[in-house]
């Protein structure tokens, strides 16, 4: 009889990512080699792999092990007596850590061993956890799973493992996204970029320092700077916490492009990947290196180095380079020079990358839906000429409707599903955001009649959600742009069975904020709105995780405050509300300064906004703008679509909306300009806020926040904040 395998996927967070995926993997192989499988998993998990896996034993763990701490200690006492409950023969961690008193055999799976071999690449903490993790693991397991003959010889090396107790499992690649990309992937792809069909080299990848990034633009500058059409450089990922990335991009000659798009839709990955002249990749060590596997999957030619794993993913399908910089230009500048041997290498790759297959895993599954409500109802007086005539989360800002940015980062957070509460200029909310389908989530409207608060609005929105009374429910503020994690803010929700979870931010002035203090467990005491002496810097960010049935409690048909009725309430009756506190981007866009600052941040990528429509830069220019060359634009601007910009301009950190005209020698700094508007010649604009239509004459000044209402005519020199010369 087979023995009965329990499967800890605990470990899986709330993104899934990676570790997901092998999860994921790892039991279909399992189910499709009919063994007697037994899942213990996180609650939010439990349906998913009930499905994958329909003839298993799926036990979900308690509630609180969806926060890291009280996972690892669950996983001592808990995942034993769960083995014992299911009748386990054989438990497999698939994760680095395992139970110290199992009570049955353990397989564990060890992804990488650069904590060891390169610590500097990894934060102090992980690699402490990490490493602390594998020496047990290799001191008790009964078998080690590596994805990699090279970190199975490094485990040997490092550690002295006993070479037969461990197998190397290559990784796959799910070949339904990562496949050659059609012309129309091509073009869509490269028009994000802002590129428009011109070449270029790419990087896939966090810019953390074991991926060798700053050699890499070293290298790619050297090779291509005489080059007679220099192929940009696409870096794109998210950040890591190094500052070398910055300071060789600074370093890169002018005349060369760099591209940092920040994160990529999934949807656009083959024809990134399959559309660049060379995939560089240089790392200084992996445990197996998916992204040179996905490169060659999408049929691109690929640069990697000879370190760790990554020669037996790339064999000879691949050209290699040492990991400097000198190395990297000449392996780099010879692929540019001979494109027969670039479509070699795409040929090879591609028949290569069809041998990994995950043996017979299917691919991820998409995360345990989540839905929530963005509070959409404001009339933003505060930004008004803006929103006269357009509401406040309609609002262009970095090219595309300010709530798109806060859909996006939400549906790459794992929810599925939003309500958007509406009450001013309702009707033009569907008519531009429509279901969601572009955003990858659904969107459901509800129109509040008459304003009904924050707490009002989320009550009359509850009634569109379909989940059910204890699943939870992101709340976002339709005037806050942030870079914190939701998944993480789920999680601890999660993991301490709160009522309610706020995000917290830190601030210099809590006073004009919402002040909430916490105890030594994160635990809410008070909520302190817009108190003139604060007792802490924390303050409250505006998204906020409620379990659906405390939104039941706020009472229906008028206008609540969450922040003076709601909060305070549940506080006072004993409910475990409890802070997320994150020091990620954070800014409340509610003025017209913070909505250029916001949306300039968008654009230079200080905030990495999947819904941004071009690359980041100094500036985002829309289709149908024409810039001349004699002008400047910087600072993160945007050029709406059709907009002129005349030469001798300069316009620096503002946001130009469509067809605008800024005449020769125009001066336009901190700025928002309302659509149609036009900015006579040598007029000065800084901070100042111009409607729809609006006629600033020649040689007007117009500083210091000064707002002016659509369609208004200012008569050539007619205002001035200085003395005339």
């Amino acid at each position: 009889m087979a023995p009965r395998v329990l499967v800890d996927a605990t470990a899986v967070p709330a993104d899934r990512g990676a570790l997901g995926r092998y999860v994921d993997g790892l039991i279909a192989a399992l189910v499709s080699a009919d063994a007697d499988l037994a899942v213990a998993c996180q609650r939010a998990d439990e349906e998913r792999y009930a499905r994958l896996a329909p003839s298993a034993r799926v036990v979900a763990g308690p509630t609180a092990i969806a926060h890291r701490s009280a996972r690892l200690a669950w996983e001592q006492t808990g995942l034993p007596l769960v083995a014992q409950q299911v009748g386990a023969d054989v438990i497999h961690a698939p994760h680095y850590s395992i139970p110290l008193r199992p009570g049955v055999p353990c397989v564990v799976t060890v992804h990488d061993l650069t904590f060891f071999t390169d610590p500097e690449l990894h934060t102090a903490v992980t690699a402490t956890f990490f490493k602390s993790a594998i020496r047990t693991a290799v001191r008790r397991a009964t078998r080690l799973i590596v994805p990699s003959k090279a970190t199975r010889d490094e485990l040997v090396r490092v550690l002295a493992a006993d070479p037969t107790r461990i197998d190397v499992a290559y990784h796959g690649v799910d070949h339904k996204l990562f496949h050659r990309p059609d012309p129309i992937q091509l073009s869509r792809v490269s028009d994000r970029l802002g590129l428009h069909g011109k070449p270029y080299v790419a990087f896939l990848g966090t810019l953390e320092p074991r991926k060798n990034v700053p050699a890499l633009i070293k290298g790619w500058a050297d090779a291509a700077a005489d080059v007679t059409e220099p192929p940009a450089l696409v870096l794109a990922g998210g950040c890591g916490w190094s500052e070398e990335v910055d300071v060789a991009v600074a370093a890169a000659p002018p005349h060369l492009r760099l591209v940092r798009p920040g994160y990529l839709r999934f949807s656009d990955l083959p024809g990134f990947l399959g559309g660049a002249l060379v995939v560089a990749f240089p790392s200084r060590g992996e445990g197996f290196g998916l992204p040179v596997l996905e490169a060659m999957a999408c049929g691109a030619p690929v640069l990697t180095t000879h370190c760790t794993s990554l020669p037996e993913v790339g064999g000879d399908a691949v050209a290699y380079t040492e990991r400097d910089a000198g190395s990297i230009r000449a392996a780099l500048r010879a692929l540019l020079d001979d494109p027969v041997r670039r479509d070699a290498l795409a040929d090879a790759g591609y028949a290569r990358s069809q041998e990994f297959t995950w043996d017979s895993l299917i691919a991820s599954l998409p995360m345990e839906p989540v839905e929530a409500i963005v509070l959409a109802g404001g009339q933003g007086t505060r930004l008004r000429p803006m929103t006269i005539s357009t509401p406040k989360p309609l609002l262009p800002t970095a090219g595309v409707p300010f709530l798109a940015h806060q859909l996006a980062r939400a549906a790459a957070a794992g929810v599925a599903r939003v309500v958007l509460a509406t009450s001013y200029r309702a009707d033009m909310f569907e008519a531009g955001l429509g279901d969601g389908a572009s955003l990858g989530l659904e969107i459901d409207y509800a129109t509040e009649e008459q304003p009904l608060g924050t707490g009002g609005g989320i009550r009359n929105a509850a009634s569109r959600l379909t989940c059910g009374p204890d699943e939870p429910v992101v709340i976002l503020n339709g005037d806050v742009l942030s870079g914190h994690d939701i998944g993480a803010q789920l999680e601890l929700h999660r993991s301490v069975g709160a009522a309610v979870t706020l995000h917290l931010v830190e601030v210099a002035d809590p006073s004009r904020f919402g002040c909430v203090p916490t105890d030594s467990s994160s635990r809410v005491t008070a909520f302190l709105e817009k108190t003139p002496a604060p007792v802490t810097n924390r303050i409250n960010a505006g998204c906020y995780v409620f379990q659906r049935r405390a939104i039941e409690r706020i009472p229906a048909g008028r206008a609540v405050s969450v922040e003076r009725e709601t909060f305070p309430g549940l506080i006072a009756a004993g409910e475990r509300v409890f802070g997320y506190a994150e020091t990620a981007y954070w800014l409340d866009v509610g003025t017209p300064e913070a909505f250029v600052r916001g949306s300039c941040d968008l654009v230079l990528g200080l905030l990495p906004s999947p819904a941004l429509p071009g690359p980041c830069g100094n500036m985002l220019v829309l289709p149908g703008a024409a810039v001349d060359p004699g002008a400047e634009v910087s600072g993160g601007t945007v050029i709406g679509a059709g907009a002129v910009v005349a030469p001798g301009a300069r316009v620096h950190e503002s946001v130009l909306l469509d067809d605008v005209t800024v005449a020769p020698g125009a001066i336009v700094s901190g700025s928002i300009i309302g659509r149609g508007a036009r900015i006579g010649e040598g007029a000065v604009l800084d901070e100042a806020f111009i409607g729809d239509g609006v006629v600033i004459g020649a040689g007007n000044e117009l500083r210091h926040g000064i707002r002016v209402w659509p369609r208004t005519r200012i008569e050539p020199g007619t205002i001035r904040f200085s003395t005339d010369v």
